[in-house]
């Protein structure tokens, strides 16, 4: 008790300590609350925070902790952009596509008028690759006709065998499976809201052309089967029938005649049975019985 009285015998005041009323902390809450209310959406709409509006915090399936933060930071979208996480076609005018072709980080070209991204191939579609020629640009004619110049690395399809159209849906699929996909190039393919122009069409119709020569030339091998065939330095060019030949196995074997298929100036040879020796179609071979089983090729 001593503690309690001061040096003049009087007693000590007491100081009490009171903690606000819940009230009075509900009170300051609410004003807190309203105040940001009323901040946040200014700053979401004109201020700083308006940034994170764009920011998308989904995690694709598959997409790597490096992926998904330069896809957030819109570095190399075309990578993975549209590997894990989606979007939409990219439309693209020929200039825009020719800043791609090697000079920068990034190499796309065009096949079909379909955008890839090539760069992970960049020791062949890079500056002085092999095929650096295609970078920045759509050459679709040349994976066909083989002229890299400024003539052949071109666009257009028109003309071309329906064979041809199948090799360039092969292309086409080789460069699905292998690269990513970026967007459509505006002009002979697509128009510029992305729809299909006529040289798609052209496309479309010719691998249909090219599926049913393909599905003819499959029967027309059974029927007509081909010869087997050698050449050496003693001999010569030699072709023969047997029970197969031409991949095909059958119960007859055949005699070796030139095949012209309608609406060709070439041939080649083929096994054919005996009921068929006067159809113009078939030509025997010079110097040849016309039921030998085996014939020696002379220059044509």
């Amino acid at each position: 008790m001593v503690d309690d009285i001061r040096e003049d015998g009087k007693p000590k005041e007491k100081i009490t300590y009171t903690c606000p009323s819940l009230s009075l902390v509900a009170f300051y809450t609410a004003i807190v609350c309203v105040l940001l209310a009323i901040l946040i959406p200014i700053e979401f709409r004109y201020g700083k925070l308006a940034m994170f509006k764009k920011l998308d915090l989904s995690v694709a399936d598959g997409a790597s902790l490096k992926d998904y933060i330069l896809h957030k930071l819109g570095v190399v979208e075309s990578r993975v952009t549209a590997k894990h996480f989606g979007t939409k076609d990219r439309l693209f005018t020929k200039d825009e596509l020719k800043t791609y072709s090697g000079d920068s980080q990034i190499i796309y070209l065009a096949i079909l008028g379909q955008v890839f991204d090539v760069t992970k191939g960049a020791s062949k579609y890079g500056k002085g690759g092999g095929y650096s020629f295609f970078a920045g640009i759509d050459g679709t004619r040349a994976y066909i006709s083989g002229k890299f110049d400024d003539e052949g690395l071109v666009d257009d399809i028109d003309g071309l065998r329906p064979s041809d159209f199948l090799g360039l849906e092969d292309w086409l699929s080789f460069y699905k499976k292998d690269y990513i996909y970026v967007g459509k190039l505006i002009g002979y393919f697509y128009d510029k809201d992305g729809n299909e122009n006529e040289g798609i069409n052209i496309f479309k119709e010719g691998v249909k052309m090219g599926n049913i020569e393909k599905l003819n030339s499959a029967e027309d091998s059974k029927l007509y089967p081909g010869c087997n065939s050698r050449w050496t330095p003693e001999t010569g060019a030699n072709v023969w029938c047997e029970l197969k030949s031409g991949g095909v196995d059958r119960d007859w074997v055949g005699f070796p005649r030139k095949y012209f298929m309608a609406g060709q100036t070439n041939h080649r040879c083929a096994c054919i049975k005996e009921e068929l020796f006067n159809d113009p179609r078939f030509k025997e071979y010079e110097d040849c019985d016309s039921k030998a089983y085996a014939c020696k090729v002379k220059d044509d």
